[in-house]
């Protein structure tokens, strides 16, 4: 509760547009700033002092670098020594691993692969949104690419359920990365609420619907199976 009642993923959002960096930039300093406090508690590190030092240290990661001096001048509460003396603690932290990989590549590919460019400008919403929640921690950039153009196309009224069921994925991660978007516009109350109610029932439908087919061939499976020689 504490983490949305300060928004430290707001803060980096508007400092990183203040400072006109990549999308990118912002989104590894989500990643950067979960990361960290996978480990540390918030009420022994600051967050407003974390946030634009993950976003000092994103730029640097991802070669786009802003100097700290300005991060600092932005945020208007820590000196550029604070942020150098917690960047260096927070790489520690990190053990050195500062490369993310992001769900823009295979978003850009599945909607081109899938002739969905229409969804392209929605898809591309929900996955910056999908970095205030933990979705990035959990699950791999394909598959968050693939339920943000699941997501998109339910609230466009497109139809995609026999395309994912042509891919050999997980289904219910689809529908899982799904309900977490959804519970994310839930708590801060955004979206139509008939549309979030639809995709309510189009999800629920569709992971029943999953099961049901993974039932199958499980079944399917165990009579194809030879049977088990007699025991001697």
């Amino acid at each position: 509760m504490l983490v949305r009642r300060i928004s430290p993923n707001a803060e980096i959002q508007k400092l990183g547009r203040h400072a006109k960096v990549r999308q990118r930039v912002i989104a590894t300093a989500n990643v950067l700033f979960r990361r960290f406090y996978t480990k540390n508690l918030l009420c022994d590190y600051d967050p407003f002092l974390v946030a634009p030092t993950c976003l000092y240290l994103a730029s640097k990661a991802e070669e786009c670098t802003v100097q700290a001096k300005i991060w600092t001048r932005m945020q208007n509460k820590y000196d550029v020594a604070a942020m150098l003396e917690m960047e260096m603690f927070l790489i520690e932290e990190l053990e050195y691993s500062l490369v993310v990989f992001h769900p823009y590549r295979p978003l850009m590919q599945i909607l081109a692969d899938a002739e969905l460019q229409e969804l392209t400008k929605y898809s591309w919403s929900l996955v910056n949104d999908s970095y205030h929640t933990d979705i990035c921690l959990l699950y791999p950039p394909h598959m968050c690419a693939l339920a943000c153009v699941y997501t998109a196309a339910v609230l466009m009224g497109k139809e995609l359920r026999p395309w994912l069921e042509s891919l050999n994925i997980d289904l219910d991660e689809v529908t899982n990365i799904t309900r977490e978007l959804l519970a994310y516009y839930e708590s801060y109350k955004q979206g139509d609420p008939k549309q979030m109610n639809e995709l309510i029932r189009k999800t629920t439908d569709f992971r029943a619907a999953s099961q049901q087919q993974q039932g199958e061939h499980s079944a399917a499976a165990a009579q194809r199976a030879p049977p088990l020689p007699p025991q001697q």
